[in-house]
């Protein structure tokens, strides 16, 4: 009992000696730490430098127009046309074009448009280079335009119908159904002075009546074919160009008096004002 009692009185005597040497330890510590802590430079929090970035912005204005001969049988319903007047030519607003704007930078995407009644639309965009493409079912033409900052760029598309009759013409029944089917061909002939010599596509306008009196009845117009051939014959005002003719649908051919090729050119002409 009394080795008990001496061991617990040399363990609390020891413990009360370790408490002490901790405690001068702690107290001859924190002094010197505390002074390297006062001499190390302040920590301040970075702060980001705040950029601004300016967007650029123009406006682009797109009129589509076509510019047609008071000659012609058929005209839109916007156009006032007094019977009898003398051949003129008369532009027209293009409605319902398909407007396509598409930045020149990589990832960029198209904007698609529709012109209004008065062959128009405008759209605010980003100042740069633009790739511009104007679309009916009876064309298609693209140019390069320009958006300026603060600034609009006016694009004016201008179309001409060019129609040329046709002064031979060979349509071919082949089955006796009465049509041209689109897998058969067409031969035609126009004078070589105001017809393209070369083109892709373009349309037939058809006229029926009576052969005898040359009386039109009803007319179908705009036929789209595809031009597989062509070739010029024959020199001067009398030279003629010839194509091959492919329709895109069947052509009746009974009671048909007349029929012209035509075509279509567009021209974009720009301008930049504030």
């Amino acid at each position: 009992m009394k080795t008990t009692k001496a061991r617990t009185a040399t363990l609390v005597i020891c413990v009360a000696l370790l408490a002490l040497l901790l405690g001068s330890l702690s107290t001859g510590l924190v002094a010197p730490l505390s002074s390297a802590l006062h001499g190390l430079p302040s920590l301040h929090p970075s702060t980001k430098a705040q950029q601004t970035v300016t967007i650029e912005i123009g406006r682009i204005l797109v009129n589509t127009s076509l510019l047609a001969s008071t000659s012609l049988l058929l005209f839109p319903s916007n156009s006032s046309l007094e019977e009898g007047a003398p051949a003129r030519t008369v532009v027209i607003p293009i409605p319902n074009a398909t407007v396509k704007i598409q930045r020149d930078a990589l990832g960029s995407f198209p904007l698609q448009f529709e012109t209004n009644s008065s062959g128009e639309v405008g759209s605010e965009l980003v100042a740069g280079n633009y790739t511009l493409t104007i679309s009916t079912p009876s064309f298609s033409t693209s140019a390069q335009v320009r958006v300026y900052q603060s600034l609009t760029t006016e694009a004016d598309v201008l179309v001409s119908r060019l129609a040329d009759q046709a002064i031979f013409s060979d349509l071919s029944d082949e089955d006796s159904s009465g049509s041209v089917a689109p897998w058969q061909s067409i031969n035609l002939a126009v004078l070589a002075s105001s017809a393209p010599t070369e083109t892709s596509a373009g349309f037939l306008d058809l006229y029926y009546g009576t052969a005898s009196t040359g009386i039109v009845l009803s007319q179908i117009t705009e036929v789209p074919v595809t031009v597989t051939a062509s070739q010029v014959s024959g020199s001067g005002d009398s030279s003629l160009v010839w194509f091959t003719l492919r329709p895109e649908s069947f052509l009746p051919v009974q009671g048909l008096v007349d029929l012209t090729l035509v075509t279509y050119s567009a021209t974009t002409r720009t301008f930049v004002h504030g």
